[in-house]
């Protein structure tokens, strides 16, 4: 899986696909996937979107990155300008340094130092431990399993590495096996092509380490009931210490992960009510920020009731389409749906060069559109996130000068007259002077608005 072909922005729910895989035609109509290959590209993505909201793990990420905004909103001055975390008080800084280290840890790639070999292409595994990553006064809120192992070229050298294993090579490990499955369910003749073995395969050799001979489905299980905990590796770890222990079949693996993951999901599933129940009574109004956030939690819900009912649903999605078209419309319609942005060829200052595809049904005039809602609060995810830094947030006259996400796909007037603004400092939307009062502002700049006390 190649990220130049398409990608998943986590917690702004979003797919962003690249020139070289077409959902859209030039005038931006849906068109079929041209291979099985391609379809199993984009559900990769997919995979992440329904991680993103259908876990534990996935949940918490999103939780954790909304009070990262709550955290972010006290920094702002009268001037509309973020004083970075230094005037925090000391237990707000922190709470802000654990939630940052915990945010960083869980979407961290762990790259480790090859000095020899150029092109891996496979791992051996030799030992494993689990490290607490991320320690707080109430223990540990991320692990890290850190393995001891041979890498191997594909001329036969071989290379003694140590290699971690995050929450990130879990969801791409997944997101893989599930492209594969769903690759060969659609055309057994499909050619898929094996990944790096960085973040995507090295999952498969820790497993294969504890319990020789297992299966992709088995992998696949290990995998999905560890994300059943906001600890994902330290969940990885202690699944593969229980199997180990009991001295699990191989053929038997799946079923009992089955009832470890049923298990795990009944214990959070208060937990994650009262979570979800916090924050309905938070965002309880009528501003753009409160509708998604209750959006969000209504689509968490849903799909986390889809894991009760089978907690490897992903399995039952795929055995489904096995004789459905590979329209994306109908693809998207039908499951939980999730924006795509389809990149075109052309410039980066080229205006509107791509498209931004709803899947919602279409509204009323009079009703507000759940998609436009959605990406005003992924301008707020970017606004704060071009503030962070390693321990908290700088000032805005340091923040990272950054496009608007929507840069490619917008035609407003802002974008037209003034691209500079769009193209460096979104952040500055906000305070244009030019904004029809009728129409109102762009998502970047009701962002900024709504991260502005006072509260929404």
């Amino acid at each position: 899986m190649s990220t130049t072909i398409a990608t998943y922005l986590p917690e702004s729910m979003l797919i962003r696909i690249g020139p070289d895989l077409r959902i859209l035609d030039e005038s931006g109509a849906p068109i079929p996937f041209p291979t099985a290959e391609a379809f199993a590209w984009f559900f990769h993505e997919y995979v992440h979107y329904l991680h993103n909201i259908s876990t534990a793990s996935g949940i918490a990420a999103f939780v954790n990155t909304l009070e990262l905004w709550r955290c972010f909103r006290p920094t702002i001055d009268e001037g509309g300008n973020s004083l970075g975390s230094a005037p925090l008080e000391a237990e707000r800084n922190r709470h802000l340094q654990e939630l940052t280290a915990y945010l960083d840890g869980a979407r961290r790639k762990n790259v480790p130092l090859i000095k020899r070999l150029v092109d891996v292409a496979s791992v051996k595994v030799l030992s494993m431990s689990k490290s607490s990553g991320i320690v707080t006064k109430q223990g540990t809120l991320l692990s890290v399993v850190v393995c001891e192992a041979e890498a191997m070229d594909r001329g036969g050298q071989t290379e003694a590495l140590t290699v971690k294993i995050g929450t990130l090579e879990l969801l791409e490990g997944a997101a893989w096996l599930l492209e594969k499955k769903m690759a060969v369910a659609i055309d057994p003749c499909a050619n898929v092509v094996p990944p790096a073995v960085f973040p995507y395969r090295i999952a498969e050799a820790v497993v294969d380490y504890i319990m020789p001979g297992v299966d992709d489905e088995g992998v696949l299980a290990f995998i999905l009931a560890a994300l059943q905990s906001s600890d994902a590796p330290g969940g990885f770890a202690e699944l593969l210490s229980a199997a180990q222990h009991v001295e699990l079949d191989p053929d038997d693996a799946p079923a009992y992960l089955r009832a470890q993951a049923e298990c795990a999901i009944a214990q959070n599933k208060a937990g994650l009510e009262a979570q979800l129940s916090a924050l309905e009574a938070e965002f309880a109004n009528e501003g753009a920020m409160a509708k998604a956030v209750l959006h969000v939690i209504s689509i968490a819900r849903q799909s986390f009731a889809e894991r009760e009912r089978d907690p490897f649903f992903e399995l039952e999605m795929i055995a489904a389409f096995r004789d459905e078209t590979q329209n994306p419309v109908q693809v998207l319609s039908q499951l939980l749906p999730c924006a795509v942005l389809q990149q075109n060829p052309g410039p980066a200052d080229q205006v509107q060069r791509d498209f931004l595809l709803s899947f919602y049904p279409a509204t009323d005039i009079a009703d507000e559109d759940i998609e436009s809602l959605m990406r005003v609060v992924q301008a707020i995810f970017h606004y704060v996130g071009v503030h962070r830094s390693v321990s908290g947030f700088v000032e805005t006259q340091r923040a990272t000068h950054r496009p608007c996400p929507f840069y490619c796909c917008c035609n407003l007037a802002l974008r037209r007259e003034d691209p500079a603004v769009c193209g460096q400092s979104p952040w500055q939307a906000a305070d244009w002077q030019t904004w029809d009062e009728n129409k109102g502002m762009c998502w970047y700049g009701a962002a900024v608005r709504i991260t502005r006390p006072p509260p929404v």
